[in-house]
């Protein structure tokens, strides 16, 4: 088994690592799964072309953490509507179906992509009872650590940073980005989704940040086309876009902090 270098640089994890070959070997014989080629990859998951008794699927073995633990359980809310089904999983397991994976909204025109992605931004916000993070107590943790950064950093005035009043109890994918959504003939459907409870203008900001133009006119064309609250949208976006800029320092990065400084004047200022 053969691991891409790409994917070892953004994973630490050593034990974990080391557990991928028998995980494998253990879920293919348990399901009855032939591996058909090398794995693709995220930030946290390995995702391998299996054939399946129910046909072509994916086999995607992935870190357990805040972010991914309930990936499955989202999945089985949505039922293969606007994503990607879900066959079967355990613990850090899933198998899926198979989608196009080399045809994305990355690679279609940004305008028409723009609106494939909000009304997906919003076919998937649908009302749970509760079983997922709440993205209240999820937005607290960031402004924690945002807050630490800023005081390393100080890259803009510290009353930018401010979380705003979570409304809502819907069922929302924070990473809702266009590599995350692939074809499955006429369909376009979310792969990998940070599942929370709250609102769905939270997940505005990927689509800002992802094929970055500088613009506030995505802004409005989501805004419209997902049916969503402008004010709440530009709220959280500034609020992630903020907490991503420090993040972003933090690391050492260069593009991304100037990205979100481009993006935070101008969403401070159209908030004036």
């Amino acid at each position: 088994m053969e691991i891409p270098q790409a994917f070892l640089e953004n994973v630490r994890d050593e034990a974990w690592l080391a557990s991928l070959p028998s995980q494998l070997e253990h879920w293919c014989t348990n399901w009855g799964l032939q591996v058909e080629g090398p794995p693709w990859h995220g930030f946290l998951g390995l995702v391998f072309p299996v054939s399946s008794p129910a046909g072509p699927a994916a086999l995607k073995l992935t870190r357990v953490d805040v972010e991914t633990r309930d990936e499955a359980s989202a999945l089985r809310v949505w039922g293969g509507c606007g994503a990607v089904r879900l066959l079967e999983s355990a613990p850090g397991v899933l198998l899926l179906e198979r989608l196009e994976a080399g045809r994305s909204l990355a690679g279609v025109e940004l305008e028409l992509a723009v609106r494939e992605a909000a009304r997906l931004l919003r076919r998937l916000s649908v009302p749970v009872d509760g079983g997922f993070l709440e993205m209240g107590e999820y937005a607290e943790g960031l402004l924690e650590l945002a807050s630490q950064r800023w005081e390393r950093f100080q890259p803009f005035p510290r009353e930018w940073l401010r979380v705003p009043e979570v409304r809502q109890g819907l069922l929302i994918n924070q990473d809702l980005h266009y590599e995350n959504v692939l074809g499955r003939g006429v369909e376009w459907l979310v792969i990998d989704p940070k599942p929370l409870r709250g609102e769905p203008e939270f997940g505005v900001a990927p689509l800002l940040w992802n094929r970055f133009d500088g613009e506030l006119g995505r802004l409005d064309l989501i805004v419209d086309e997902a049916g969503l609250d402008r004010g709440l949208a530009r709220e959280w976006t500034l609020f992630r876009t903020l907490e991503y800029w420090l993040w972003a320092l933090d690391l050492g990065f260069t593009e991304d902090p100037e990205r979100c400084r481009l993006l935070a004047e101008r969403l401070v200022k159209d908030g004036r």
